[in-house]
């Protein structure tokens, strides 16, 4: 009985040990299989990996590239605009420096020419009181030897009214007026009081008074406006109502008496050949 378990154990141990065998070889087989599967699928993955780092490593170079490009494009954009810029300010400082350069000539120029006109007044103006003072030293030798002859000096105012009187009689006008008429040598008398006109120009609206003086004279000036006016409105109320303008005639005129009747607004009338020169632009209603 023994011995029977013993073979049979030793029959079974037999086939046991046939079937490992072949499942081994079969394991083994399906391991090395899985193994070479494995490595099959590790060396895609590896390939795929490195696929994708060339790729991604490929992207960053294009993307580094790109930026490169981009980045030396706008530093290239900048430097331009930055030329650009620099040359506009060159040439908006050149513009400048010369419109200053032009300026400063200009006011250079006209400072100059001020200078040079001012210089030319003064010498005019210098001119002009030596004229009037040697005018005015002749005058007066003219009136000293007049009295000294006797009548000269009547006999050349009468010759200045009669010219003047001939030659306002021809045009009836007087700072832009039309008159009707002209009256020569108006007068006023009675007792003590008494006033004479030598020119009188009338319309029915307005009455010119004008003296003729050979050479006239700041006095002469300041009696019309001051005392003659006022002896024509108080004796010859028939005019009463109307406008009156007083006038200065005369063959010379001395500066002073030119600045008086610019500041009384007397009009001046002056010879020009066989008429006369009126300035009247000042002239002031009385």
């Amino acid at each position: 009985m023994d011995k029977k378990k013993v073979v049979k154990k030793k029959v079974v141990k037999k086939k046991a040990e046939a079937v490992s065998f072949a499942d081994i070889n079969a394991i083994l087989d399906r391991v090395a299989r899985r193994q070479e599967e494995t490595a099959r699928r590790q060396e895609e993955a590896a390939r795929r990996s490195e696929e994708e780092a060339a790729r991604r490593q490929e992207e960053d170079r294009r993307y580094k590239e790109e930026e490169r490009r981009r980045s030396e494009e706008e530093a290239a954009r900048r430097q331009e605009e930055d030329r650009r810029y620099r040359e506009e300010e060159r040439r908006y400082r050149e513009k400048e420096r010369l419109y200053r350069e032009e300026e400063r000539r200009r006011s250079e120029e006209a400072d100059r020419r001020s200078e040079e006109a001012n210089r030319r007044s003064a010498e005019a103006d210098r001119r002009s009181e030596e004229l009037d003072r040697k005018i005015d030293k002749m005058c007066e030798r003219v009136d000293k030897l007049s009295e000294e002859l006797g009548g000269v000096t009547n006999n050349i105012g009468y010759h200045a009214e009669e010219f003047f009187q001939n030659a306002l009689a021809q045009t009836l006008t007087f700072g832009g007026e039309k008159y009707d008429g002209v009256i020569s040598n108006l007068a006023y008398k009675h007792k003590n009081d008494n006033a004479e006109f030598d020119i009188v120009l009338v319309n029915g609206k307005s009455v010119a008074l004008i003296e003729a003086k050979n050479r006239i004279h700041p006095k002469s000036v300041q009696e019309l406006a001051q005392k003659k006016i006022a002896q024509f409105r108080k004796y010859f109320t028939v005019y009463k109502n109307h406008k009156v303008y007083l006038g200065m005639a005369g063959f010379s005129i001395s500066g002073k008496a030119l600045e008086e009747a610019i500041k009384y607004g007397i009009g001046i009338i002056r010879q020009d050949g066989q008429s006369v020169e009126v300035k009247a632009d000042h002239l002031k209603v009385y």
